[in-house]
């Protein structure tokens, strides 16, 4: 089988969740070497280690916290150290939800979200984009949402920082294109993990699902191939564009 990132370089922010998981493995198996951050879920990022070492992946993890800056820090110093100031591609997975109705939301509950989704998301970028721009070459890719596109309705702040993500990375497009660094972002519906179980068999899964034109949920297959494709060699002229993985939920 072709690898389509052979000798490339990887670093994917929230890789103990199902869609970090899935992304990484999806890399892996296509010859990227990979850096793998992760919060607390060390059960998880164990299991993708596991996972990974069976094909034979080569990748490095780091315990961080990207909502603090000293721990950005640590991931950047790893990035110079480990692989002599070289990344080729970066993948802003991390992020959170929290469902709540708009007249609930409270200004912690605000913070919190765009810390996480937004905040951390821009300065790791920064970050990440310097040593991009040194090198004359990158692919930025975000995990945005799509409540982003059809705003909520039951998660507002979840989704005005997701719509943030995606204005960031045609914002980074504009920067990025005169140092071949490209920047793109993948708007996925629910998707079908872990972690969604619940909402899926509740009553926010059915009227998502009656929202979509394909009447059926995301897949991580849906989302990691997506990712692979906008971080190959198979595209080099895409960029500050948003892939919509929503089975139409927009139209809807």
């Amino acid at each position: 089988m072709e690898k389509k990132l052979k000798n490339k370089i990887a670093l994917i922010t929230g890789a103990s969740g199902g869609i970090g998981n899935s992304i990484a493995i999806k890399l892996a198996n296509n010859g990227c070497k990979l850096i793998l951050t992760y919060n607390t879920n060390f059960k998880s990022i164990k299991n993708l280690s596991n996972k990974l070492k069976l094909v034979d992946a080569k990748f490095d993890i780091i315990k961080a916290d990207i909502t603090k800056s000293r721990d950005r820090k640590k991931i950047i110093d790893h990035i110079n150290l480990r692989f002599n100031n070289k990344i080729d591609i970066l993948i802003n997975n991390a992020g959170m939800n929290k469902v709540k109705d708009f007249e609930k939301i409270t200004e912690k509950d605000w913070d919190i979200l765009m810390d996480t989704n937004l905040k951390s998301t821009f300065f790791l970028t920064q970050k990440i984009f310097n040593i991009m721009k040194k090198n004359l070459f990158g692919k930025i890719i975000n995990i945005s949402s799509g409540a982003a596109l059809y705003h909520g309705p039951k998660t507002a702040h979840y989704a005005i920082s997701k719509a943030g993500v995606i204005s960031f990375t045609k914002l980074l497009a504009r920067f990025g294109a005169k140092y071949n660094i490209l920047s793109n972002a993948i708007a996925p519906g629910i998707v079908k993990t872990n972690l969604t179980k619940k909402e899926i068999k509740g009553t926010g899964g059915s009227n998502y699902l009656n929202m979509t034109l394909l009447k059926k949920f995301c897949s991580l297959d849906d989302v990691s191939n997506a990712v692979l494709f906008l971080a190959s060699n198979e595209q080099n002229y895409i960029t500050g564009e948003v892939i919509n993985i929503t089975g139409g939920a927009y139209l809807g």
